[in-house]
């Protein structure tokens, strides 16, 4: 496999290489672990690799397969929709995409369809709808499904996939960091000056990510701290966070955060996303 600039742990490079030299590459696999970034990041590689037109050393990152794959727009790769406010992915939505696998693809040799968040967004009524596609596939699909925790899921569904672990990326560099504490001492503060200000920086689109995985695990920290647990990046950040939202509030700014990283990987202009996530941050954590 090329693994091109995408960040993918060390150890998952080498399982993935060792089995696509044996041809052994599954049809539905689960990335599980990681953070939300680390998981979209994997699943947009794979769908690269699924579609790529060249014949060796795929994905290529250079034909028009790869780059719509990577930038979400190829015909051929198919992120499931959900629903409502908690963007479930409901029956019908399941129905319709194991009726489009018998469907041949439209350019490239396979289809992909990925799933973000099935553990989450897939409830037990979908996951049972999914089963029979999921256990006999047609020979060119791809499924994939990310997950925080894969043990949500069936014991019927994990046992026709391949799981693989995404370790959390806990080393950051100090200036995303720092940036990322500067957003949530932002999100605390009543004037909106500083938080405009710190997220008015996250004007590139690795920097971005980078800043709001970071974001996510002192928002994940200020809910371990709600409930007597550790911190992993900074405790200061964490017990401020827990002294000053409730839980339901943290949760929803991890959800928040989870919406931007998608919308940064479609190539949303950044000035705006930076003017929305600022009026949304403040919204959620502020609203009576």
């Amino acid at each position: 496999m090329n693994f091109l600039d995408f960040q993918i742990d060390s150890s998952l490079k080498e399982e993935l290489n060792s089995l696509e030299k044996q041809n052994k590459l599954p049809h539905a696999v689960i990335l599980n672990g990681g953070n939300n970034e680390q998981r979209l990041r994997t699943a947009v590689f794979l769908s690269m690799w699924a579609v790529c037109s060249e014949k060796s050393n795929i994905p290529c990152g250079k034909c028009k397969a790869c780059i719509n794959a990577e930038e979400r727009t190829h015909s051929d790769v198919y992120y499931a929709q959900g629903s409502g406010k908690t963007e479930i992915y409901n029956v019908d939505e399941i129905r319709k995409i194991n009726a489009d696998t018998v469907i041949k693809p439209n350019s490239a040799e396979k289809k992909v369809y990925i799933f973000l968040n099935a553990d989450k967004r897939m409830p037990v009524i979908s996951q049972n709808t999914f089963l029979k596609t999921l256990e006999e596939p047609p020979d060119n699909v791809l499924f994939i499904l990310t997950t925080e925790n894969s043990n949500m899921l069936l014991s019927t569904i994990l046992s026709r996939v391949t799981v693989f672990n995404i370790p959390l990326k806990d080393k950051f560099e100090e200036e995303s960091l720092e940036l990322a504490k500067n957003i949530v001492k932002g999100i605390l503060k009543p004037s909106e000056i500083d938080l405009l200000f710190s997220t008015g920086k996250l004007n590139k689109k690795q920097t971005a990510l980078d800043v709001l995985a970071i974001v996510s695990r002192l928002f994940r920290d200020g809910l371990s701290c709600s409930v007597g647990g550790k911190c992993t990046v900074d405790e200061e950040c964490g017990r401020a966070l827990a002294k000053r939202l409730t839980k339901s509030r943290l949760l929803s700014l991890i959800e928040l955060n989870e919406k931007a990283i998608v919308k940064i990987n479609q190539n949303v202009n950044l000035n705006l996303l930076a003017t929305w996530l600022c009026g949304e941050y403040r919204r959620i954590s502020w609203q009576k």
